[in-house]
């Protein structure tokens, strides 16, 4: 069960960190709306979830386990908060965006209490209990235990129903639709993979190992909310590029063995940031450029289709305009030459009464 001193617990827990790190960041970068960088947060408080998972892991007392199952647990209370708003930024319902502040205020003033609880009190995290031969589980749980859990999965179900109920709505909008399956299933995927994590908290010993399922949850609906538009090869490969060498530099930065080396690599690490930085924005300008210029473009055609489709119906028009005008000039042309001929029939009538006469 142990590969380089590490547990396949703490395996799996440093897996999903660093992927969660490495999609937070893509977040970040590549997102240009409120929901994507709702979403990055998000991704960050299940890096911290995980990380210090992974450091229960490492754990070889029950206090040092205790201490980093509080660090752990930070990352699970902002979790259905920052997920209920996601939902809100998702749907863009304007009625909704009216009380956002308000609900999200609320909501997150509960998190701040709890999260208070969670660092200064065991109302939440109260002991350990060595579990599967390699990890200190949080049980028995604290008493405002269960009542954090029925919160969680009462905002998660809230968020959830917010997104549906605005699904049936857009019936014609087919992005949204589209990308609100990706976020039902990579819901349902994440949540029940994750919650198989509490179980062995009430006694039903279940390995933690399927705690995977959130990150694989949360990198499909990172996918489905950008995945239209944004997802162009050079501005990923710029973006995935910087990221790399920025984990590399920070890397060696941790692995520094000197005062020295420690200046250089964090001088490598500011540069490497800098470097970084400029490329992506370089690369997203010129993009963005040319989506700009494709769509004036194309709204230069749309309103010459459209001015073609006018000047065919005026021509039409015009067209029955001069055919009337024909009619009537030809009508009023044939009521003269009746008039004459009337009037010719007239002299010829009056000539034949004066011979009678």
């Amino acid at each position: 069960m142990e590969f380089l001193q590490i547990t396949l617990t703490g395996w799996v827990a440093l897996s999903i960190a660093l992927s969660m790190a490495f999609l937070a960041g893509l977040m970040f970068i590549l997102g240009n709306e409120r929901s994507h960088y709702v979403w990055g947060v998000f991704c960050v408080a299940v890096t911290i979830w995980a990380g210090g998972f992974y450091m229960v892991s490492l754990a070889h007392n029950p206090q040092t386990a205790v201490f980093w199952w509080r660090i752990s647990f930070i990352g699970i209370i902002l979790n259905p908060f920052l997920y209920f708003q996601f939902a809100l930024e998702f749907v863009g319902n304007k009625l909704l965006a009216t009380h956002r502040m308000l609900v999200s205020g609320g909501l997150y003033l509960a998190a701040a209490v709890f999260l208070f609880l969670d660092i200064a009190t065991n109302l939440i995290v109260n002991k350990v209990t060595f579990l599967f031969g390699d990890i200190y589980f949080d049980t028995p749980p604290g008493p405002l235990y269960l009542y954090f859990m029925t919160l969680f999965l009462l905002l998660v179900c809230w968020a959830l129903f917010i997104i549906f109920n605005e699904y049936r709505k857009r019936k014609s909008d087919f992005l949204f639709r589209q990308r609100s399956i990706y976020l039902f299933i990579a819901s349902a995927i994440a949540y029940v993979g994750g919650s198989m994590n509490f179980l062995p908290v009430y006694g039903i010993e279940v390995p933690p190992t399927t705690a995977f399922a959130v990150a694989f949850g949360a990198i499909v609906i990172a996918y489905a909310i950008l995945r239209h538009g944004l997802f162009e090869v050079r501005v990923v490969t710029a973006q995935s590029l910087a990221l790399i060498l920025v984990i590399f530099t920070l890397v060696r930065l941790f692995m520094s063995g000197s005062i020295q080396e420690t200046i250089f690599n964090l001088l490598m690490l500011a540069a490497t940031l800098a470097v970084g930085i400029y490329l992506i924005l370089n690369v997203r300008k010129e993009i963005e450029q040319r989506e700009r210029s494709d769509n004036l473009a194309k709204e230069v055609e749309d309103k010459n289709g459209k001015l073609n489709e006018k000047t065919l119906e005026l021509n039409k028009q015009l067209a029955e305009i001069e055919k009337m005008n024909k009619y009537m000039v030809d009508r009023e042309l044939k009521m003269v030459e009746l008039k004459k001929e009337k009037d010719h029939l007239s002299d010829e009538v009056a000539e034949l009464r004066k011979r009678i006469g």
